[in-house]
């Protein structure tokens, strides 16, 4: 294990019961979503591991998981390594100052009736016990380190621009120096235009504040320009994970394969047909596929692929897929 890890998971899983709707009568009572399925990950001091895949896949519930935000059913959490998956009240509260979140929607996730200085000042009242002199100067500190002067202070949301008020919500996740920060497709919400600007904000608020990023997003080249490392889900599992570019340039599972492959290059004279033609549609994750659950879509599919799940498995030097056609086992 490498002495830098600041947060690890293994075997994580979060189910969610199915209740109520039309299907009731036809389902047990033990029906579940696996939403995030015997995951295991890791993220080091100062590093941004980007979880990507397609929506529905569990990278957002796998994420709020790891943060306490979800109860998990199975599995462990580790935090500085210490286990944080029972912790409740006080302990909890505490870990809090050190893992924050911004949210995909800033309009969403800021309190329309909430000043700037409000927002920001909000979990520095809750979480410290920080004075009122104290707590204005940390807010003001904060936002010019966002790129939001003193004139913004007694702003509303309603006053400011979408790409502002997700500057507002960086500032409020950063108000506590936090060690993690789970960035929730913080971009997706933005015109593309701002997109960049957010990016490179991101990027040296890390470098100035040693930060730990796990970035949730389904955009590769967002991926590709904040992250260090990958790790790819489908249907509830990691199916591949390895350096950024090492995953990008020389994907090993189908899936991901398709995925990168897929992503838009405005360079219409370096656009590539798919490699691995996808079809199907992606599982329930009521009742998923046994074996591998890429197997119905994949144009590699051998009798294993349906009987037995791989296990992710290094193939190359710090670069690991779950899939028996990588492992040459097909």
């Amino acid at each position: 294990m490498k002495d830098d890890i600041l947060v690890e998971a293994t075997h994580l899983s979060k189910y969610f019961p199915v209740r109520g709707g039309f299907q009731l009568p036809f389902l047990k009572t033990d029906t579940f979503i696996r939403a995030v399925d015997d995951v295991s990950l890791d993220i080091s001091e100062g590093e941004t591991l980007a979880v990507v895949g397609e929506s529905g896949c569990g990278k957002t519930t796998l994420a709020r998981t790891i943060m306490r935000l979800l109860e998990p059913v199975s599995g462990i959490i580790k935090f500085e390594g210490q286990d944080i998956t029972n912790i409740k009240g006080k302990e909890l509260q505490k870990l809090r100052r050190n893992m924050q979140i911004v949210f995909q929607d800033p309009q969403a996730s800021l309190d329309p009736r909430y000043k700037t200085q409000d927002s920001v000042a909000e979990p520095l009242k809750a979480l410290t016990d920080l004075s009122k002199e104290e707590i204005e100067k940390r807010t003001i500190e904060t936002l010019e380190a966002v790129g939001l002067g003193g004139e913004f202070l007694d702003r509303l949301p309603r006053q400011l621009s979408v790409g502002q008020m997700q500057r507002v919500s960086i500032a409020r996740a950063m108000s506590l120096n936090p060690k993690l920060i789970v960035l929730d497709e913080p971009t997706s919400a933005l015109d593309v235009s701002i997109q960049a600007q957010i990016l490179n904000l991101l990027l040296r608020l890390q470098a100035d504040y040693n930060l730990s990023y796990m970035l949730i997003t389904h955009n590769i080249a967002v991926a590709q320009y904040l992250g260090d490392r990958m790790a790819v889900m489908y249907c509830g599992k990691i199916i591949e994970s390895g350096g950024i570019r090492e995953v990008i340039n020389g994907p090993l599972h189908p899936y991901s394969q398709a995925l990168i492959n897929s992503a838009p290059i405005p360079n219409p004279w370096k656009r590539n047909l798919l490699e691995v033609e996808i079809v199907g549609e992606v599982p329930s994750a009521i009742n998923p596929p046994p074996g591998c659950r890429f197997h119905p879509r994949c144009p590699y599919a051998k009798e294993i692929c349906s009987s037995k799940h791989p296990d992710l498995e290094e193939i190359k030097k710090g670069h690991s897929a779950a899939c028996w056609y990588a492992m040459k086992e097909i």
